[in-house]
């Protein structure tokens, strides 16, 4: 029947974030996410949650992901989100990005990329959204976004509401996050 195979579908997504999340570096603080990508816990920006603590909200089926708290909670790390193809323009400017861990919404021109922030430079780094001025075929606005404290950014493999769910470009597994 097909609720019986959407709860099969259901049960095989849980599993597969489960397993991912054990995946994750360990220092990594993440917070469990919605449905909508927004976290959904009221203290997520200053909370530390165990693995097992997010382990539990996916099987109630609250949490249908989970996000990377960005910035001084994480010790520095730092997400760029490109929206589209002027924001990655804008990004690469200056030349070609290295090599680091980087994942995608799956939508065209979509991908966030993590650097780590010496700790002496901690205090000037903004969260900041920089307009392209270019309009998306969505209709959107395609910026480029430096995330740091007060965000998160959704990680693979959870669930994204367009596409399906995230995926990895460059996993932790496969290469470092740059400087």
């Amino acid at each position: 029947s097909p609720k019986n195979n959407s709860n099969q579908l259901n049960q095989i997504r849980k599993t597969e974030l489960i397993t991912a999340l054990g995946s994750l570096p360990p220092q990594w603080q993440l917070t469990p996410v919605g449905s909508n990508k927004a976290p959904y816990r009221k203290a997520w920006q200053s909370e530390t949650l165990e693995r097992s603590a997010i382990a539990t909200e996916i099987k109630s089926g609250r949490a249908k992901g989970y996000g990377l708290l960005t910035g001084t909670k994480c010790r520095g790390i730092l997400a760029i989100d490109a929206d589209g193809e002027a924001a990655h323009e804008l990004l690469t400017r200056h030349g070609e990005l290295p090599p680091t861990v980087a994942f995608t919404s799956g939508k065209p021109g979509r991908c966030q990329y993590l650097f780590r922030v010496e700790q002496e430079y901690w205090d000037i780094i903004k969260t900041t959204k920089l307009n392209t001025g270019v309009k998306g075929d969505d209709g959107k606005d395609q910026l480029l976004e430096l995330r740091w404290d007060g965000c998160q950014s959704v990680l693979p493999p959870s669930v994204h509401p367009q596409t399906g769910r995230y995926q990895w470009v460059n996993s932790p597994d496969s290469v470092e996050i740059a400087e």
